[in-house]
């Protein structure tokens, strides 16, 4: 039985839609390329105009790098330093990181030096919010204290009771701040800190966790320990934990990043190796398995996730250690594309009838 060809558009338009909404979202895969004497790049961060920072191998030092557009740039490092490492970059293009022994801010090209706590012999800058305010740790080994800088100047972050190591990992535009507690016998516990004060996260039934990201709602990503060696991938919610799913056939995943509509990024491990991971809700799904462009890609790590859904991270392209930036496919878009075909095509069958007719 042959269908009216409106009626069968009408299908298909259908069909097309009912696809596009239900799909998982794809990703298009860019390589970041290489620092000069190169042969690796680690993408740590990634802000909502798509500028990239981290780190990579330069002519036989790590440095520091900004991606912004295709080109890839040195940070450079403090003075008396050789090496460097962009950790995190807000929407201005402030990038938190740390040189040698200290921890730096770099702004317009030029990298300026955050203070050390008094007394201690090196800091490290982990995440920057909106406002410029820093977070991250300080202090002389063994030990370890977080630490925000609010316009330059550091404050220590109080550790949990009894456990006097610990280390801020994010902060959200609120000044919120999040990161990891540890024992003298670095027992992790996941911690937030408010108004100066450290909360301990609950891990449910499971006696170690760390937070690792915050979004500008209060969702919290991280991970527990669940024995044996592994860990789950964890996020929190007003206080609430929920553990995340896991791949199939891998039973080990840490979370390092939440975007401010909740999709979560990390890894999955397991048989020698890692696989870059995205969570919508609690579902796991492999990254790599939603690229449109992944002849060559293996997606090792995620790192980060914009507003807009980009994500970057490290694997290897071809065999080659590569970072890249993944950006989602407008699937919308590509629905639209094919509607206007099928009724072009529809519209091209009109005409023709048409004519037969009027001959």
């Amino acid at each position: 039985m042959n269908m009216n060809p409106y009626r069968l558009l009408t299908f298909i338009a259908a069909v097309v839609l009912s696809t596009a909404a239900s799909a998982a979202t794809q990703y298009t895969a860019t390589p970041l390329g290489l620092l000069p004497g190169g042969h690796f790049l680690d993408a740590s961060a990634i802000n909502d105009s798509g500028e990239v920072t981290g780190y990579g191998y330069s002519d036989g030092t790590n440095l520091g790098f900004f991606w912004q557009q295709g080109q890839l740039s040195s940070l450079g490092t403090l003075p008396g330093s050789t090496t460097s490492g962009g950790y995190d970059i807000n929407n201005a293009g402030t990038i938190a990181g740390s040189s040698g022994s200290d921890a730096f801010i770099w702004q317009n090209g030029q990298m300026s030096m955050l203070p050390r706590a008094t007394g201690a012999s090196w800091a490290n800058a982990n995440a920057i919010n909106a406002s410029g305010q820093v977070a991250g740790s300080s202090g002389t080994p063994p030990t370890s204290s977080a630490a925000v800088w609010t316009n330059g100047q550091i404050a220590l972050l109080p550790g949990l009771v009894g456990q006097p190591h610990s280390v801020a990992t994010g902060i959200n535009a609120n000044g919120v701040i999040v990161g990891i507690s540890y024992s003298e016998s670095y027992n992790a516990s996941a911690v937030t800190w408010q108004n100066g004060q450290a909360v301990q996260l609950s891990s449910g039934p499971f006696s170690h966790a760390g937070a690792t990201d915050i979004n500008n709602g209060g969702a919290i990503a991280g991970f527990v320990d669940v024995g044996g060696n592994r860990s789950q991938a964890a996020r929190w919610d007003n206080g609430q934990i929920t553990l995340l799913d896991n791949l199939a056939g891998i039973q080990d995943a840490r979370a390092y990043a939440i975007n401010n509509d909740g999709v979560v990024v990390g890894s999955s491990f397991g048989s020698g190796t890692s696989v870059a991971t995205i969570w919508e809700g609690s579902n796991a799904q492999s990254l790599q398995g939603l690229l449109v462009n992944g002849e060559g890609w293996e997606l090792r790590q995620a790192q980060d996730i914009n507003a807009s859904g980009q994500i970057v991270g490290w694997g290897s392209l071809n065999g080659q250690a590569q970072s890249f930036v993944l950006t989602p496919v407008p699937e919308g878009a590509s629905a639209a594309y094919m509607l206007v075909g099928l009724m072009g095509l529809a519209a091209a069958r009109r005409r023709k009838e048409q004519s037969a007719k009027d001959c």
